[in-house]
């Protein structure tokens, strides 16, 4: 007897959505799909105007991999946000990435603005964030471009953080279910400290800045708050508060928070490269960060 894979997932949009059309766009990218359903759910929404649950059966030459790129493929063509129809418990700790998900920024970036290297700086972040580069290479690359930058100067772009859209009301909503909020970022802890004094955001892991006599050093602190170490801090802090997997999440951009995404519960990818869509559980292109809100409800009444 074959083995049939059966997958589901809750598709979030902001127009109607056509069940052949989605069929028709599922099957460009996994074409032995033997059966995929679509239903509307009668589910309240704030940020979104449209949820559905979509399931998919395919044969045992499928992979669940598979099948999530194939939504992926869908989901930029059909303009809807969607989350894998996993259990999960509510969520007690949110691990965020900072630069590109709780910031429209790259704060590395726009030092290089302020010191004058940015061409140069964005080459090397650009090809960091697609993955082909390794991570500590073009951290400690970027950096010692900085060399020699004043400390005003890094104060001009704190004095420039906002958060992304949505990012405040998402924060405040976890805190009123009893989550705590953290970062884990490859970027700098100044930056990530100030994003702290801005909303309740209570533990911060990220990488140092040095100064010797007001001035960058350009070197860069060990170890560096690379993906790994991303991903290690999330399973101190889950442990540290004694949680579940199914109680902790984490939203993230880039290749650097793939692993991060990987031993959360509920991985979330946020505006990300084509990389990290296709590895997390739920994908946000659409909406916006408070989205999130609507997502966790109908997964909720969903499983």
């Amino acid at each position: 007897m074959t083995n049939k894979l059966k997958a589901e997932w809750l598709l979030f949009t902001l127009n109607p959505l056509e069940a052949k059309l989605l069929e028709s766009e599922v099957k460009k990218s996994c074409s032995a799909i033997d059966a995929l359903s679509i239903v509307a759910l009668p589910i309240k929404l704030e940020s979104y105007q449209f949820v559905y649950r979509i399931s998919i059966t395919a044969g045992d030459n499928h992979s669940k991999e598979s099948l999530m790129t194939a939504i992926e493929k869908a989901s930029q063509s059909l303009s809807f946000d969607y989350c894998y129809l996993t259990s999960v418990k509510p969520i007690k700790l949110a691990v965020f990435d900072m630069d590109s998900t709780l910031i429209p920024m790259e704060v590395i970036d726009e030092l290089a603005c302020e010191a004058g290297v940015n061409d140069q700086v964005s080459k090397i972040t650009e090809a960091a964030m697609r993955g082909e580069l390794d991570f500590n290479q073009s951290f400690e690359q970027r950096l010692s471009l900085l060399k020699g930058m004043s400390e005003q100067a890094v104060k001009s772009v704190k004095s420039r953080l906002r958060f992304n859209p949505g990012v405040e009301r998402f924060i405040k909503y976890l805190v009123e279910q009893g989550a705590v909020v953290a970062i884990a970022s490859g970027g700098f802890t100044p930056f990530a400290e100030a994003l702290s004094d801005k909303a309740p955001i209570t533990k911060v892991v990220a990488n140092q800045l040095e100064f010797e006599q007001g001035q960058l050093t350009g070197v860069a602190a060990k170890p560096i708050v690379n993906a790994d170490i991303k991903a290690m801090q999330l399973q101190h802090w889950k442990n540290e508060l004694g949680l579940k997997t199914e109680e902790v999440m984490a939203v993230g951009d880039g290749a650097n928070d793939s692993l991060m995404l990987s031993v959360a519960g509920l991985g979330v990818a946020y505006k990300a490269k084509p990389l990290l869509r296709r590895k997390a559980d739920c994908v946000i292109q659409q909406g916006e960060m408070d989205g999130l809100v609507d997502i966790l409800k109908a997964l909720e009444a969903s499983c």
